[in-house]
């Protein structure tokens, strides 16, 4: 006689990295997936990201390497450079002959995973979950556009700014950590004369970036500043950038001027999220709503790392979703905490405070580079 395998029904509320890897990769498992996403459609500003390491042979697994291979940029280093454009440090940003590693647009890697769900998948945009309510038998939700749902499981994949996180976990302010730094970028209509370097450019307490990502570059502002800003404030985004590269040199002032000529930008603050737990019986958080870990690139490969440990744990656990979630928080959480540790400390290497510091970062890559 067959066994029987629990059909479990699942809510991933954020179609992002996280949630888009987490839904093609449970749906392909036979389970019922809802897919709810805020946005009226799928985000296109954001920085190139890294798919490295285990998460590649995720992507293998989601059968979309061919797909970020077509889009990869050709970024190999780092050079940092003075207000005269002369490079002062060079740096490779991979290792060298690696096949097994790719850059891509985020948008890109957002819009292959997309295109990979299975048919079935319900995906909802311009909604949100607004209420929550867990029984023994699962959770009732109910959305913004007043869709109610009955599901096993509700993954909050929603970013830093996780409204299931604050529904279910208190995951409140006191749980986001700011660390003193905003990041800020605009796609110019510039090519790149080298698409194989990314310029960095600093000044005391701010750096200026030009990543030639594909076709056009990318201008990329990351800055310190005391001030606090909201996550929606765009006009108070847009006053706080003026403001903190002001005088600045090089090409400052041109890549000002992209960013307020245009509404497609990206601007948030640079957080750490430190929470106690992830999950609450049938309710977990994955992504940057659960430990927002990563502040250039890598953030993206654990989401992806993190889904296929969530799906792995779920199919194993159908019969015990609760001890699948405690699972995937052990295992993940170690993977991820390391990052989370070392966030002060990049935030110092591409953002040092004063001219002397900028000089022996710099003086240390040459040594490192010979």
């Amino acid at each position: 006689m067959a066994s029987y395998v629990k059909q479990l029904k699942i809510l991933i509320q954020g179609a992002g990295i996280a949630g888009t890897t987490l839904a093609v990769l449970l749906a392909r498992m036979g389970m019922k997936v809802t897919l709810v996403e805020r946005s009226p459609c799928m985000r296109t500003s954001g920085n190139p990201v890294d798919v490295r390491g285990e998460a590649f042979a995720t992507a293998e697994r989601l059968g979309i390497v061919p797909s970020l291979r077509a889009v990869a940029t050709r970024v190999e280093r780092f050079a940092f450079i003075d207000a005269r454009g002369r490079t002062r440090a060079e740096i490779n940003s991979r290792a060298p002959g690696s096949s097994r590693e790719v850059e891509v647009p985020r948008a890109d890697l957002a819009t292959a995973l997309l295109n990979a769900l299975p048919d079935d998948v319900e995906v909802r945009f311009a909604d949100t979950i607004v209420r929550i309510d867990q029984d023994e038998t699962g959770v009732n939700v109910t959305s913004a556009r007043g869709i109610d749902q009955h599901v096993d499981l509700l993954i909050g994949c929603d970013g830093l700014h996780s409204s299931v996180r604050a529904l279910a976990l208190d995951g409140n302010e006191r749980h986001i950590q700011a660390l003193g730094l905003y990041v800020a970028s605009v796609h110019t209509t510039e090519i790149a004369n080298d698409p194989t370097r990314v310029l960095i450019y600093n000044e005391p307490d701010r750096a200026l970036v030009v990543h030639p990502a594909l076709g056009s570059a990318l201008a990329m502002f990351l800055f310190r500043s005391g001030a606090r800003v909201g996550h929606t404030d765009v006009d108070a985004q847009r006053m706080l950038l003026q403001d903190c590269y002001a005088g600045g040199r090089w090409r400052t002032e041109e890549l000002l001027k992209a960013y307020a000529d245009t509404e497609d930008v990206y601007f948030d603050a640079v957080c750490r999220v430190s929470l106690p737990r992830w999950r609450d019986r049938r309710v977990a958080l994955l992504g940057d709503a659960a430990s927002c870990a990563s502040l250039f690139g890598n953030g993206s490969s654990l989401a992806m790392l993190g889904a296929e440990t969530l799906a792995d744990a779920l199919d194993r656990n159908r019969g015990a979703p609760t001890t699948a979630l405690a699972l995937y928080e052990a295992q993940h959480r170690s993977r991820v905490d390391p990052y989370i540790r070392r966030m002060g400390m990049t935030g110092r290497f591409m953002v040092p405070r004063t001219r002397a510091g900028i000089q022996l970062r710099n003086f240390a890559l040459q040594l490192v580079g010979r």
